[in-house]
């Protein structure tokens, strides 16, 4: 937002670097399929998912850097791309039934790819643009910050995989899908803010008014979703 569109750059090969933490789990959750369960198919899979996680992370980096820039007409092109590319490859993959590698390469190849055009496009542009040196250091504390979130958003899944199996998580996905959809319609606020936010750091944001339209909005959220809970059943 600032104009330090160079920092593409230097964001991405900072997700790469770090990325490399999540390959390592990958490989150690492989190993222990692979000795203990013998499940040889899910090795392969977590493997695969595990290899292209940290350059998907990292090319997916243009959605934000569109959001800062406010070209919020590129952000919903890259987005509908990707996910329209995603569902003919995972439709293609399921049609020919080549099993649970094949599934998941599908799913990550092809956001890849499509990331990797993106962002390979923005990069050459922004080469020799003005960087921010604080960028990789802010990012860093935003990650920290998020650790807790992250962890309680996969937590239930996985102590359901654990203690009734990972079938049963399945069920329990398709069957959170409408309260999930329901929280990233909240979630669209935080890009067209943060944006209005860095533009002007010496504006002090959080106001009495704020914090009054910040109450409504969770005042609305707890109305849906208990709604939701109570009609559930029916």
């Amino acid at each position: 937002a600032r104009g330090n569109t160079g920092s593409l750059i230097d964001a991405s090969r900072a997700r790469i670097k770090w990325g490399v933490l999540s390959i390592l789990a990958a490989a150690g959750v492989s190993l222990y399929y692979y000795i203990f369960l013998e499940q040889y198919e899910l090795v392969c899979a977590l493997l695969v998912a595990g290899a292209t996680r940290p350059f998907l992370s990292a090319f997916r980096i243009v959605e934000p850097y569109y959001n800062g820039r406010k070209r919020f007409d590129k952000v919903s092109l890259v987005t509908a791309g990707a996910t329209i590319l995603n569902t003919i490859a995972l439709l293609l993959a399921l049609w020919l039934r080549q099993g649970l590698i094949w599934l998941i390469a599908a799913h990550s190849g092809s956001q890849l790819l499509f990331y990797w055009a993106c962002y390979r496009h923005e990069a050459r542009r922004v080469t020799l643009h003005p960087r921010d040196p604080e960028l990789v250091s802010y990012g860093r504390a935003l990650t920290w910050a998020r650790v807790v979130l992250l962890i309680s958003a996969q937590l239930d899944s996985t102590l359901l995989g654990i203690s009734t199996g990972f079938v049963d998580v399945a069920v329990y996905t398709i069957a959170s899908v409408i309260p999930t959809n329901l929280k990233s319609l909240m979630s669209i606020l935080t890009p067209l803010s943060m944006t209005k936010i860095a533009e002007r750091p010496g504006v002090r944001v959080y106001t009495t008014r704020t914090r009054r339209w910040l109450l409504l909005l969770l005042a609305a959220n707890v109305a849906v979703v208990v709604i939701a809970i109570i009609a559930m059943p029916h």
